[in-house]
């Protein structure tokens, strides 16, 4: 037997038990007899006890009545089967809503054991002595509180009440029933689960019968025939289970007959379950509690966070319409109930509250903060919208000031050119009247050259148109037309210089071969008296002043500057008989077509063929454009502060490209969005080819082996800025091209892989491969355009340069 409890059951030290009575609750009126039997005497009024004396005892069901032992009773003169069925209709009639399938399961579960508080049999034998004597109907029944007793509560003695109650009882139980009664040898297959709930029905009839005894006094109450429905008090079923590596405790059931509420059992089942020596060490002891227990539970340590017990999800899908709660017990492991637990938990709740508040509060500070901060936003989102319209209003305004800018441009163009018109028209008469009476040929050419300078200022205008279209059909943006009409003028200055050097050449006696030397230092100096001329001429046409108002002194110098050199006396300016007129001015197609060798190289290497007349005449002409490409080189190279020194180009090696390359050029030029959009600017990707590769792209032109694998893309780069594109070639040479942009697109994202422009444009124009410069010049001068088509460029010359006084500056620095 001392085996059988050891492993099977725990016996608990006795307990008594108080009434504590609810003073706030009003007194029941008498309750009415509950029996009009005929002959019952008057009602005998039993004195309802203040103390009851319990047996605690924990009860391992499954293994109990799976133990060849069973025969035993934990309970002397009460079978462990009604005992089962005691435990189960007290949780039954304390939880309805939960089946009696599944309570047998709950409390036979392989790892559960039920802790049942048993009332000590002498003092219940001499409670029904009193209420029920030998020999006499009793009108009051000790039974009246929850449990098996109390299902005849109020109904009328007799037979009919009994067969309809056991009716219902036999259709309650026989979805559970049926299968146990009708199938035989069931017990025997290991592979079912056993039938915890066979025998129910013999154990409501047993207990139907011993309360009808005692209700017509035909039985003595004594200690052995008691039934367990007389002992059994309260109840409370757990199990221990791990979830994710932590122990936890499960209290399935809890339930104390309604007679004995307010005596003090709950709290003293729920201590037991707390308490480690009872169920071991755990970490968690969660519970799932009807809406109408979460009070009770409170008050004693629970918790019903809901982020708490998140982690205990696995445990809610046996149960439903339940809040999870749980408890964790303190490091020391006791169980925390050795004080009143209700002052404790009223320290802990001011607390709490306390802590609430403060969280409160800081939530609303954050909240105050997070209110400030965004309206701090939408008023600063408000300030960006109003100066983003300033900037657009300022954008429109700068717009309109650079068209107004080119009309001014244009005005004081077309005004220059009727200034010149008038001053070559009458030296044209002089001529032709000079011409007419000595017979000479007329020389001039002028009106050719004056329709070229028309085109060129045509080519203006249109740029200014297409420049300001609105919508998607915009071909040139406006941030590159200042581009377009910078190289016109520049094209416009450059036809100027040629057309005065022409001027000077075609009315001048060609000068002996002897002396080639005098005639280049003439040209010079011719250069820059024009130069001078050209700043008069400028500031007569801001000033409104003619050139006939001028002084004589300055009309003799503007008449020596176009048609008398400074090397040369006034006698001898007639033309000489037999010279032929330049009739056209030479444009850049031409000059490529041309062979390198019939060109004059820059004044350092100064070369004059010993050719006829009209050979040596056309090269000075086209000296004139390449001594402005130099100009323009060294300007452009000495814009940048970085580069120390002086820089003087030494060689200047026109492109002598093949027809097909030349018509290639033209065919692809056609098929661009703008066509019209074309500039000469320097390549940026010699320096990975090497010297001779540059040799032979004046020649055959780009192919796509010139292209340059940069971050923004595959194709030919290209710069305004001699200076950066240098960083790109090799060292003293540089290569400049006639790329035809067409319609561009501005990007700013790398794009190692890019091999075509964007959809609806030609070329792209990016920030640049090279880093800021150290000395603060602007990122605009870093600029790269990149064009993806060997044909969408040609070469114009090969400039060969040097820089001077490098390291003379680097030594005084």
């Amino acid at each position: 037997m001392a085996s059988l409890s050891e492993s099977l059951t725990t016996k608990l030290p006795p307990v008594k038990f108080h009434c504590r009575q609810d003073k706030t609750r009003p007194k029941k009126p008498p309750q009415p007899p509950t029996d009009d039997t005929e002959g019952a005497g008057p009602p005998r009024k039993v004195q309802r006890p203040v103390e009851v004396t319990a047996s605690p005892v924990i009860v391992d069901f499954r293994r109990l009545l799976q133990s060849s032992k069973s025969c035993i009773d934990v309970v002397p003169g009460v079978p462990n089967k009604d005992l089962l069925h005691a435990v189960v209709a007290l949780y039954d009639v304390s939880l309805p809503d939960v089946g009696e399938e599944f309570l047998y399961a709950t409390v036979c579960a392989k790892w559960s054991k039920t802790i049942l508080v048993l009332r000590d049999s002498g003092e219940v034998v001499e409670e029904l002595c009193k209420s029920h004597p030998v020999g006499g109907i009793s009108a009051t029944s000790s039974t009246q509180d929850s449990g098996i007793a109390e299902g005849d509560t109020g109904q009328q003695g007799g037979r009919g009440a009994d067969q309809k109650k056991e009716d219902e009882d036999k259709r309650r139980f026989a979805d559970v029933f049926s299968d146990s009664d009708s199938s035989e040898g069931s017990s025997s297959d290991s592979d079912e689960e056993e039938d915890f709930s066979a025998g129910a029905d013999d154990f409501v009839q047993r207990v139907r019968e011993r309360r009808q005894q005692r209700r017509l006094g035909q039985v003595q109450p004594a200690q052995g025939n008691l039934g367990i429905e007389s002992r059994l008090l309260a109840c409370a079923t757990f199990e221990r289970s791990y979830c994710k590596g932590e122990k936890v405790v499960q209290l399935h059931l809890i339930a104390v007959r309604r007679r004995y509420r307010k005596w003090g059992m709950g709290r003293y089942l729920l201590k037991q379950v707390k308490h480690p020596p009872i169920v071991g060490t755990y970490d968690y002891l969660i519970v799932h509690a009807d809406s109408s227990a979460t009070d009770f539970f409170e008050r004693f340590g629970f918790s019903d966070d809901v982020v708490l017990n998140s982690r205990f999800n696995e445990f809610n899908d046996q149960w439903t319409n339940t809040t999870m709660m749980c408890y964790i017990p303190p490091y020391a492991g006791l169980n925390g109930m050795s004080s009143d637990p209700e002052l404790d938990l009223k320290a802990m709740e001011l607390e709490i509250r306390k802590l609430r508040e403060k969280s409160l509060d800081a939530y609303q500070c954050q909240m105050t903060c997070v209110m400030r901060i965004m309206h701090e936003i939408v008023t600063l989102q408000a300030k960006v919208s109003a100066q983003g319209d300033i900037i657009h209003t300022l954008q429109d305004k700068n717009d309109q000031l650079q068209m107004d800018k080119v009309a001014q441009d244009k005005r004081f163009l077309d005004y220059k050119l009727g200034v010149m018109r008038n001053m070559y028209g009458a030296e044209s008469k002089q001529a032709d009247s000079t011409n007419q009476s000595t017979g000479v040929e007329d020389t001039s050419g002028l009106n050719t050259l004056v329709s070229a300078l028309e085109e060129e200022l045509e080519k203006i205008q249109h740029a200014q148109n297409t420049g300001v279209t609105v919508g998607g059909q915009e071909t040139v943006s406006k941030v590159w037309m200042a581009d377009a009409i910078e190289q016109a003028i520049s094209d416009i200055n450059r036809q100027i210089s040629t057309l005065k050097t022409t001027v000077w050449l075609v009315s001048q006696t060609p000068p002996s071969s002897g002396d080639p030397g005098r005639v280049i230092q003439d040209l010079q100096e011719l250069v820059a008296s024009n130069q001078q001329f050209l700043n008069n001429l400028e500031q007569a046409a801001l000033s409104g002043t003619q050139v006939s108002d001028m002084p004589q002194e300055q009309g003799t110098v503007q008449q020596r500057h176009l048609h008398v050199s400074p090397a040369v006396p006034p006698a001898a300016s007639k033309a000489a008989h037999g010279s032929k007129p330049l009739t056209q001015l030479t444009t850049s197609t031409e000059i490529r077509g041309k062979k390198g060798s019939t060109f004059i190289s820059n004044s350092i290497n100064t070369r004059i063929p010993m050719k006829e007349t009209e050979d040596f005449l056309s090269q000075l002409a086209h000296t004139a454009e390449w001594w402005q490409i130099a100009e323009d080189f060294r300007s452009g190279m000495k814009k940048d502060s970085d580069i120390e020194g002086t820089v003087e180009v030494t060689n200047i090696t026109p492109a002598d490209l093949t027809p097909s390359a030349l018509e290639s050029f033209h065919t692809w030029r056609q098929k661009l969005q703008d066509p019209s959009l074309c500039m000469k600017l320097y390549f940026c990707g010699g320096l990975e080819h090497p010297t001779s590769r540059m040799k032979e792209l004046i020649k055959y032109g780009f192919t796509e082996q010139d292209f340059s694998h940069g971050t923004f893309g595959v194709g030919l780069y290209f710069s305004k800025h001699p200076s950066k594109a240098a960083n790109f070639c090799p060292l003293g040479k540089i290569l400049l091209a006639e790329v035809v942009l067409g319609k561009t697109e501005s990007v700013v994202k790398k794009n190692h892989t890019r091999r075509t422009p964007p959809h609806g444009f030609d070329s792209v124009v990016t920030p640049g491969r090279l880093l800021p410069s150290p000395s603060g010049v602007s990122m605009v001068t870093n600029q790269e355009y990149l064009v993806f088509h060997p044909d969408q460029a040609v070469p114009v010359c090969l400039i060969e340069y040097q820089i001077v006084g490098q390291s003379e500056t680097n030594g005084h620095k």
